[in-house]
C-alpha cells in the first residue's frame, strides 16, 4: 500500500506540474480565487505565521508556481472562519467563495448529484483536548465520560477530576485539595466542524444521555453557547466558561488562563508550538470506545494514530467520510477528514481548470508533508478516487443544468456518471454560426465545424 500511495502521489504530481507549467501565463476573471471556512485549516489573518496550517500554506505555496491567479483562505477578517460558512458561502455566494473548508462533510443532499457541492477530502485531523497546567508533566487520559463532566460544568478545580476518576494522571500539585486549580472552560462561541466532532464523541459514548444540544445529527455542528454546554449533560454545578470565535481565539484563551481546558485541532496547537514537552499546555490522550474498558487504554494525539481511523474505511462515491469513534485498534477517536468543497460546475472552463490544478496540487502536498503539519495521510484508495472526481469538476460552458451538479448527469440516460464511478459524459457545443467563428478555441474545429469555420481553425 505505500509503495502504492508512493507512485501514484509521484504520478500526480507530474501532471498536475505539467498542467501548471502548460497555463501559467494565463490569467482567469475573477484574478483572486478566495477560499474560506474552516479555521482548523488555518487562519492567515493572524500575527503569529505559524498558524499557516494546511489551506494556508497550500495556497502559499501553490503562489510560487502559479502567480494567476491567486488564491487565498481565510484572508477576509469580514467573512466568518468555520465549517458552516465554508459550506454554505460556497453554495450561496460563489462569485466572492470559489471554495470552502470544512471539517465535517456536506450532507448528501448538499453534494452531488442532488445538490451543487463535490467534496474533497484532502487530510485527517485529529480534534483534541487541550489544557494549560504548568505542573503537568505527563499527558493527562481522558474518557468520553470525563470530558463530558468536565465540559459540563461538574467541577470547580482539577482535584476534583482527578478524586472522582483517578486514571486522569493529574501531577500531585494539581490533585492537592490544598493547592487547588481552578477549571476554566473554553468552547467555540460558533458553530464549527471542530465541535461537530468533539461532542459526536461524547454524545456516543456516555453513560447517560446527553441532551440533542449534543447531538451532531440535530444540531449539525453542536452547541456554540456556553449555556448549550452546561445544561447539556445534567446540571452545570461549578462551570466557568469562556466562548470565544474561532480556532485561534480558542488557543489563545487556553494559553492565557492556568487550569483552562477547551478542545482544538491538534495541528494548530502543534504548529504554534503549544505542545512542546516542557508545557505549559499540552494535548492529553483519549481512550478509544471500541477497545477501551472505561479506563483506558489511552490512546495519543499524533499523525500516525489519526490515519489509522481511516483504514480500511469502505468507499463512499461522494467522498463523505466521517471517522469519528472509528473501531480500528489504536485509532485515535477524534480524528476525521477535514475537506474542500467546490461547486461542480463553474462559471467558466477557465476556473474549473484552474480549480483543478490547484486539487491536484493541494492533494499531493499535504500527502506529501502532512505529517509535518500534525495531520493523518489519507489512504492511497482515497487520494485515487479524489483524483478521479476531478473528471466531475466542469464549467456552466459544458454543463447540461445548472440546477444540479450538472458534469455528472448523463445526457443520454439523465443518471448520475462521475459521482458513482464513471467518467464525464462528453458534451459536445454546437457548431457556431459562420460570423460568430471568431475564437475557434471555443469550438470543435477539428470535427464536425471544421468545414464552417475552415478559414478560422488554423
Amino acid at each position: 500500500m505505500k509503495k502504492f500511495l508512493r507512485l501514484l502521489i509521484l504520478s500526480t504530481f507530474a501532471i498536475s506540474s505539467h498542467l501548471i507549467a502548460q497555463t501559467s501565463t494565463t490569467c482567469c476573471f475573477p484574478t483572486t480565487f478566495k477560499g474560506n471556512g474552516s479555521s482548523v485549516q488555518g487562519q492567515s489573518d493572524a500575527a503569529n505565521i505559524n498558524n499557516r496550517s494546511l489551506s494556508v500554506y497550500a495556497v502559499t505555496q501553490y503562489a510560487a508556481v502559479n502567480q494567476c491567479p491567486t488564491f487565498t483562505y481565510n484572508a477576509d477578517g469580514a467573512v466568518l472562519q468555520n465549517s458552516p460558512a465554508g459550506i454554505q458561502q460556497t453554495i450561496i455566494a460563489p462569485a466572492t467563495q470559489l471554495f470552502g473548508g470544512t471539517d465535517v462533510p456536506p450532507t448528501l443532499a448538499q453534494v452531488c448529484p442532488t445538490g451543487p457541492l463535490l467534496n474533497w477530502p484532502v487530510a485527517v485531523i485529529g480534534i483534541v483536548p487541550f489544557y494549560n497546567l504548568p505542573n503537568q508533566k505527563t499527558p493527562l487520559n481522558f474518557t468520553a465520560e470525563v470530558l463530558a463532566d468536565i465540559f459540563a460544568g461538574h467541577f470547580k478545580t482539577w482535584d476534583q477530576v482527578q478524586k472522582q476518576y483517578p486514571f486522569l494522571g493529574l501531577n500531585s500539585h494539581d490533585s492537592n485539595p490544598s493547592t487547588p486549580t481552578a477549571i476554566t472552560i473554553v468552547v467555540r462561541g460558533d458553530q464549527s466542524g471542530s465541535t461537530a466532532n468533539f461532542t459526536a464523541y461524547l454524545f456516543d459514548n456516555l453513560k447517560a444521555p446527553a441532551t440533542p444540544a449534543w447531538s451532531p445529527t440535530v444540531t449539525g455542528f453542536g452547541p456554540f453557547s456556553a449555556t448549550q454546554w452546561a445544561n447539556a449533560y445534567g446540571p452545570a454545578i461549578d462551570g466557568t466558561y469562556l466562548s470565544p470565535i474561532g480556532t485561534e481565539q480558542v488557543l489563545t484563551s487556553v494559553t492565557t488562563h492556568v487550569g483552562a481546558i477547551g478542545y482544538v485541532g491538534y495541528n494548530n496547537a502543534l504548529m504554534q508550538g503549544f505542545l512542546s514537552p516542557a508545557g505549559p499546555t499540552a494535548a492529553g490522550n483519549v481512550e478509544n470506545p471500541h477497545s477501551g474498558s472505561g479506563a483506558g487504554p489511552f490512546i495519543p494525539p499524533s499523525p500516525a494514530t489519526f490515519a489509522l481511523a481511516m483504514q480500511n474505511v469502505p468507499s463512499d462515491p461522494q467522498l463523505r467520510y466521517n471517522t469519528i469513534n472509528s473501531p480500528v485498534t489504536g485509532a485515535y477517536p477524534i480524528a476525521s477528514p477535514t475537506n474542500l468543497v467546490t461547486l461542480a460546475c463553474q462559471f467558466s472552463d477557465c476556473q474549473a481548470i484552474e480549480l483543478k490544478k490547484f486539487l491536484y496540487f493541494y492533494i499531493t502536498l499535504v500527502q506529501r508533508l502532512g505529517v509535518n503539519f500534525g495531520v493523518g495521510a489519507l489512504p492511497g484508495s482515497v487520494v485515487a478516487q479524489f483524483i478521479k472526481q476531478l473528471d466531475c469538476l466542469a464549467s456552466s460552458e459544458s454543463c447540461i443544468s445548472t440546477k444540479v451538479c450538472a458534469c455528472c448527469v448523463d445526457p443520454k440516460t439523465g443518471l448520475s456518471t462521475c459521482c458513482t464511478g464513471g467518467s464525464c459524459p462528453s458534451i459536445e457545443k454546437p457548431c457556431p454560426d459562420r460570423d460568430q467563428c471568431r475564437d475557434c478555441d471555443k469550438f470543435d474545429c477539428k470535427g464536425k465545424c471544421k468545414d464552417k469555420c475552415r478559414d478560422k481553425c488554423r
